[in-house]
């Protein structure tokens, strides 16, 4: 039977196994949100890029290693403080995996609530927005512009060398060419246009609605940080009842 003594190790072994654990549940919590964000038709890494953007960048696809990094960091520091409470606090001491993996669950919830929320409700909307235009502006097609180019050539002026009898029938055509180059001209910017209000309609089509985007991933988001606890507190009990028992082989040889 483990006791709350055997498994109260120095403050200092608290914070590395809190930080193993803290990293591990991180890269668990990643593995979801990624997850949530497919659901969503958006990328898996795009989790990663929300984060990054989080901290003032620009959206680009090469945000993702430091999503990624911003995101374990801060589980592992979480995990760090995790360990500092449970080693320090005597009431607070694991005795085993059911109290380990509920104190794990009760930081998770508090790390949803003091960390994911006040961003969620501030600054994730706009960056999510920011995210889904950019990845639309990349998906959807250039309107045509060699319709423009093609036209501008437009019907050859008649030649001088032609026989015509009089210099008026030379000028009626010049005029007509004009003409007919300025009416194909209007046309081709008149398609152009309305190709550009057809892209635009399509991009406002295919956009979610930003308001149940961000419902989803608060629901994926606390679904993750729970999960995130209770493997952040199944591998830090874990790794304290090790050496609990490494602790016991060395007092028996002695």
């Amino acid at each position: 039977m483990l006791t709350q003594k055997s498994l109260h190790p120095p403050i200092g072994r608290g914070i590395i196994y809190g930080a193993i654990g803290g990293l591990v549940g991180g890269i668990v919590m990643y593995a979801i949100m990624s997850a949530v964000m497919l659901a969503m038709n958006m990328g898996a890494n795009c989790f990663a890029i929300i984060v990054a953007m989080i901290t003032g960048q620009p959206y680009s696809n090469s945000l993702i290693p430091l999503g990624v990094a911003v995101h374990l960091i801060t589980s592992t520091v979480i995990g760090a403080i995790f360990g500092i409470v449970i080693t320090s606090m005597r009431k607070l001491r694991i005795t085993g995996f059911a109290r380990g993996i509920g104190y794990g669950v009760a930081t998770g919830l508090i790390a949803f609530v003091v960390i994911f929320l006040p961003i969620a409700m501030t600054v994730m909307p706009s960056k999510m927005v920011n995210v889904m235009k950019a990845m639309n502006s990349q998906m959807m097609p250039t309107g045509s512009s060699g319709m423009v180019s093609g036209d501008s050539k437009g019907p050859t002026m008649p030649s001088s060398s032609n026989n015509m009898p009089s210099s008026n029938t030379g000028g009626m055509a010049g005029k007509g060419a004009m003409s007919g180059n300025t009416g194909m001209g209007e046309k081709s910017r008149m398609m152009s246009g309305s190709n550009n209000g057809m892209n635009n309609n399509q991009m406002m089509m295919t956009m979610p609605n930003p308001a149940k985007l961000q419902g989803m991933i608060t629901e994926g988001s606390l679904l993750g940080h729970i999960v995130f606890g209770a493997v952040l507190g199944a591998v830090t009990t874990l790794l304290l009842i090790k050496t609990q028992a490494r602790s016991k082989e060395k007092s028996k040889l002695v």
